[in-house]
C-alpha cells in the first residue's frame, strides 16, 4: 500500500486530477519467531472528489469503491461479497470510514479511507479511498467460479451502433438485452458515449455501445456480423423502444 500512496502523490505533483491505481503480487510479512509468510494480495487506490462521466457529475468516494469491488469480487465468484464493520479498525483509516470484506463467510481484506495523517505524511492534501484482497484466502473461500479456457482461435469483430432511446431506459438493461441475443457470439458490450442535444428529441437520449463479436469455430465475415447487428437492433427496438440513430 505505501508504494500506491507514494506513486498516486507522484501523479497528482504532475498534475493528474483523478487517480485510479492496483496492484497485484506477492507480498512478504514478519510473521515473528516463525520467519516470514507470503501472500498474494491485490491493492487499488483512487482519489476522492467528482468526475464528469457522460456530462454527469459523479462522487469518487468510498461508495463507488465499495461498487467496483463488489462487482469484480462478485464476477469471479459468483457471489456478493459482505462489506462489514471490522472487528478490529485498522487505524490508517478513518474510524467509520472502513469495512472488512468477506467472500462465503471468509474474511477476504478491507475497503476504506485513508486517515489524513496518513495522507499527510506522504505530503497529500487529497482524500485516498484504498482497498485491499488477500487472492490466497478468496480462493481458500471455495466460493470462486472462475476457469480458464484456451486461446481464442479466429478474431473477432467490432461493431458501434447509437440508439435513441427514452430517457427512463437504463444503459444496463439495453447491455443485458444485446448480450442476451447471442450471448455465444457477443463477447463484450461496453457504452461508450452518451449525447442529449439538439439531435435527439425532447424526452430522448443516444447511448453509444461498442460491441465485440467472436465465433469459437470459425472466423466470422462482415455479413455475419451485419446480421447479429440486425438482430441485436430488432430485439432492443421490441423491447426497450430503441431506433438506430
Amino acid at each position: 500500500m505505501p508504494g500506491l500512496i507514494e506513486t498516486t502523490g507522484d501523479n497528482l505533483r504532475q498534475g493528474a486530477e483523478e487517480v485510479s491505481i492496483f496492484e497485484t503480487g506477492v507480498v512478504f510479512k514478519s510473521d515473528g519467531e516463525n520467519g516470514v509468510t507470503e501472500e498474494f494480495l491485490s491493492a487499488g487506490l483512487i482519489t476522492g472528489g467528482m468526475e464528469n462521466v457522460f456530462n454527469v457529475k459523479m462522487p469518487r468516494d468510498f461508495f463507488r469503491m465499495k461498487g467496483i469491488v463488489g462487482k469484480v469480487l462478485k464476477s469471479f465468484t459468483g457471489m456478493d461479497p459482505v462489506f462489514a464493520h471490522p472487528g478490529d479498525r485498522l487505524p490508517f483509516l478513518y474510524p467509520h470510514r472502513q469495512a472488512e470484506i468477506s467472500v462465503a463467510g471468509k474474511t477476504v481484506g478491507f475497503a476504506g479511507q485513508l486517515h489524513p495523517l496518513v495522507t499527510e505524511a506522504f505530503e497529500i492534501d487529497e482524500e485516498l479511498l484504498c482497498f485491499e484482497i488477500s487472492v490466497d484466502r478468496l480462493l481458500q473461500s471455495g466460493s470462486g467460479k472462475a476457469k480458464a479456457g484456451a486461446l481464442p482461435k479466429f478474431p473477432g469483430i467490432k461493431r458501434d451502433m447509437a440508439l435513441i432511446v427514452d430517457e427512463k431506459e437504463e444503459a444496463g438493461g439495453i447491455v443485458k438485452t444485446i448480450i442476451e441475443t447471442d450471448e455465444k457470439r457477443i463477447r463484450s458490450c461496453r457504452l461508450f458515449d452518451l449525447y442529449r442535444g439538439k439531435q435527439v428529441p425532447e424526452g430522448k437520449k443516444s447511448l453509444a455501445f461498442s460491441l465485440f463479436i467472436m465465433d469459437d469455430e470459425k472466423t466470422l465475415t462482415d455479413e455475419t456480423g451485419d446480421r447479429i447487428l440486425a438482430t441485436v437492433l430488432e430485439r432492443v427496438e421490441k423491447k426497450h423502444n430503441a431506433q438506430l440513430r
